[in-house]
């Protein structure tokens, strides 16, 4: 029997391990397609850019370190220099890790190969396949210059205290001829205002958003403060980020100045605790776009003036104050175009002011003040290769006045601004 029995186990391992090993083989093959489908990648939207043009890189099924990075390279050099890097929040400052995303990598190299490539942990392992790009002298197609015209409205808690708000609003949006718009103060009508008008858009989850004739490409949030971004994507092909920003409007330091009479340090002390924190998270966040050679537009409601307004020749309409307002400070600082200032310079002959046609000097918002200081705190900002070519504060009809307002043909509390830009290649 023992015999036997041995010469049977002989024959089944001679068959077992055929079948075996083919099963292994399958089942190698098996995970090799699975382990293609879902391996981490880099991809781009395009092989070649113009010199000057910013390269944005797709990437998927990362292992979601916060110190992942991409980093891009003369073709066939070391991994130690890279000629740009990020991580893959977007930015030199790791924060949270993220497995997907888009990043941008400076555009600024001369004509020649490149590599893009993907490292795990602050190190130089390598997480995929590099993938190649070309760069060359000639502008493409998509890098033809165009105009795009932008608008910043605060509606004024979505159109809410006006009689037929909502439609004013869709009104005043066609009115205007802009192209996108950003709004501010309330997030529900954002998405139904551009489903009347047939646009994208994307509605914050608590303050505002974007709405825009184009493409919208890429949307976040900020962290503690109420503004929202869209990567909007032209005609050309060309794409511009906007964020839309409505900061604290409490403790309002115009205030100060005109009835407290607040010593110029406690004015500015008082801006930065709440309005230049929030400032200062915006820009930090919106950095990879600034440093990188995409148009950037930043408007809003900013609930401050600027500093560009509060100058020697303007200073008896503001109780004698001369001041560098902090909001506006860091955005130039950051190397941010005040678009309505670039069109028209002197304050004391255009002072612009967006505040506010409703709560009029006469109508105190404060009713604990006597007089409603009168100024200009909607802004659209630029950087980068887009340069202003008019600048407008615009409104409809002829608001009454706090009280009167609930038939104004115009919707909000604020007036709105309009500006209107070049993106150059």
């Amino acid at each position: 029997m023992k015999g036997k029995g041995c010469f049977f186990m002989s024959i089944r391992k001679r068959i077992l391990i055929p079948v075996l090993l083919l099963c292994l083989c399958f089942m190698s093959f098996s995970m090799v397609g699975n382990s293609f489908a879902t391996s981490p990648y880099l991809s781009t939207k395009k092989q070649a850019y113009s010199t000057g043009e910013a390269i944005q890189i797709n990437f998927n099924q990362g292992p979601g370190n916060a110190k992942d990075w991409i980093g891009i390279y003369r073709k066939g050099s070391a991994n130690s220099p890279s000629l740009d890097w990020v991580y893959v929040n977007g930015s030199k400052t790791a924060s949270s890790g993220v497995t997907q995303g888009l990043v941008t990598l400076n555009g600024v190299l001369e004509a020649g190969a490149y590599e893009i490539r993907f490292f795990a942990n602050d190190g130089y392992t390598k997480i995929s396949p590099d993938i190649s790009i070309n760069v060359t002298n000639q502008k493409s197609p998509s890098q033809a210059s165009e105009t795009v015209k932008i608008m910043s409205m605060n509606t004024w808690q979505g159109g809410a205290n006006v009689a037929n708000g909502f439609e004013k609003i869709v009104n005043a949006v066609r009115l205007s001829g802009a192209d996108i718009v950003g709004f501010q103060e309330k997030a529900e009508p954002v998405t139904a205002i551009a489903k009347r008008l047939g646009w994208y858009y994307y509605q914050a989850s608590h303050d505002g958003g974007v709405i825009s004739k184009y493409p919208i490409v890429e949307t976040f949030e900020f962290e503690g403060v109420g503004a929202s971004a869209a990567r909007v994507r032209l005609p050309s092909g060309q794409e511009v980020m906007v964020a839309s920003a409505h900061l604290d409007y409490r403790v309002y330091s115009p205030y100060l100045a005109h009835f407290d009479k607040k010593a110029p340090k406690d004015i500015i002390a008082n801006e930065e605790r709440s309005r230049g924190v929030q400032t200062t998270n915006i820009l930090n966040r919106l950095n990879p776009y600034l440093s990188a050679n995409i148009p950037v537009f930043l408007l809003g409601d900013f609930n401050a003036p600027s500093h560009l307004d509060w100058v020697e020749s303007t200073k008896n309409t503001h109780q004698g104050y001369v001041l560098d307002w902090p909001v506006s400070k860091k955005i130039e600082q950051a190397g941010m175009i005040d678009s309505y200032r670039a069109i028209h310079p002197d304050p004391a002959a255009d002072p612009g002011n967006t505040w506010s046609p409703v709560y009029t000097y006469d109508h105190p918002w404060d009713t604990s003040y006597p007089k409603e200081p009168q100024d200009r705190i909607d802004f659209i900002y630029s950087k980068g290769r887009a340069k202003a070519i008019n600048s407008k504060v615009f409104m409809m009809g002829s608001p009454k006045p706090y009280g009167q307002h609930q038939n104004n043909e115009w919707p909000t509390d604020h007036a709105a601004v309009v500006s209107s830009y070049t993106i150059n290649p």
